[in-house]
């Protein structure tokens, strides 16, 4: 299968773009990863109002990314042909029209901006939304955070949909539920999610 991969450059993201193209039965024939200049670790610390608990939070989800992720990814070839680019760039028409001269089978998205372009249309029905939060309950951002702060830890999980023009949105192929484990934080209840979302 000819693939190709719409992401961001966070550690998760990397491990997601890479972990995919070393599977033999897909080709990567791009992956475009948008920056991490509106990430929520740069928004928190270019804020001089952030406070300590902002800091410590985005500094133990990088440490945690680190733990789960570093060893494989630098252990690993890079088969997912990264091109990258600014956040907000991916509907940009020089990118819009390289994908579609790409022609892939499939499109998948995890973690880039909002999609806004023909790509919609040009793609339907190959064009998959990896999402981390189980839609239509949690939808947008922070939607595995909200769960647990809701004491529903039942409800931290990633949901496979078919893209479309609203958030979080699309018609819904498949879900999966995170593993919980005692002495779990937020960060490796997340983390542990995205390896088993990878994987699925």
């Amino acid at each position: 299968m000819r693939v190709i991969i719409l992401t961001g450059s966070e550690i998760r993201h990397e491990y997601f773009r890479k972990k995919i193209a070393s599977d033999s039965r897909i080709k990567v024939l791009a992956s475009f990863c948008e920056g991490v200049e509106k990430s929520l670790e740069n928004r928190v610390r270019q804020n001089t109002e952030s406070s300590s608990l902002e800091l410590q939070h985005v500094e133990a989800r990088l440490q945690a990314e680190k733990d789960f992720f570093s060893d494989y990814l630098s252990n690993v070839d890079d088969k997912s042909e990264p091109k990258f680019i600014a956040k907000g760039e991916i509907n940009d028409p020089h990118i819009v029209n390289e994908i579609i001269k790409l022609n892939p089978d499939l499109l998948v998205c995890y973690g880039s901006s909002l999609i806004k372009s023909n790509l919609l249309q040009k793609f339907s029905g190959r064009f998959l939304n990896v999402h981390l939060g189980l839609s239509p309950y949690y939808r947008g951002s922070g939607t595995n955070v909200w769960p647990l702060i809701n004491n529903e830890p039942d409800m931290v999980g990633a949901t496979f949909m078919y893209i479309d023009a609203g958030i979080d949105t699309g018609e819904i192929i498949h879900q999966i539920r995170a593993d919980v484990l005692v002495g779990d934080s937020p960060h490796s209840i997340g983390n542990r999610l995205i390896r088993k979302m990878t994987k699925t």
